[in-house]
């Protein structure tokens, strides 16, 4: 336990939309010195990415909370396609009706607030961990984003290259 302890007192705070205080390695190399190797294992297997991997009872709600959220994209899709009006469980339709970008900060806002509700109230709990890392993995994401990276992206799937046009 106090070696928890040690470890969430030792994390610097997070706020959305900062740039992130420490690299993901960084985070995991701290942690592996200070949990169990079982709980160590299970943090490097938490991911956003893959949240049906999320491990611990009170993420289990975060899971659910994101297999909904997927649902919701999957709806306004399929509405859009069927000139219909989507109907959504989990986020506002004003989320929606943003340019990409916008919609994918205002997803990961949320995203932050319902980590925000699970860790509420606990102090030097694995959960507390277990939320950080998700939490600095947000602020990684929302940090990649680059608006010149972005429309060269864009711009190369919109107008690709002659030689692959030819082929």
């Amino acid at each position: 336990m106090s070696n928890l302890v040690y470890l969430v007192s030792s994390l610097p705070m997070l706020t959305f939309g900062q740039t992130p205080p420490m690299s993901l390695e960084s985070f995991l190399c701290e942690a592996k010195e200070q949990l169990s190797v079982s709980d160590y294992d299970a943090l490097c297997k938490l991911d956003l990415k893959n949240p049906d991997e999320t491990v611990g009872e009170n993420l289990l709600q975060f899971r659910e909370l994101l297999k909904q959220l997927k649902t919701d994209i999957l709806e306004v899709r399929n509405a859009k396609s069927n000139q219909r009006t989507a109907v959504l469980q989990t986020l506002a339709k004003t989320v929606f009706d943003q340019n990409p970008l916008e919609r994918e900060i205002s997803i990961m806002k949320w995203q932050w607030e319902q980590l925000t509700n699970i860790d509420f109230g606990e102090s030097f709990s694995f959960t507390v961990v277990l939320v950080y890392k998700l939490k600095l993995q947000l602020l990684h994401r929302f940090n990649s984003f680059n608006t010149e990276n972005g429309l060269n992206t864009l711009e190369s799937i919109v107008k690709p290259p002659k030689k692959m046009e030819e082929e």
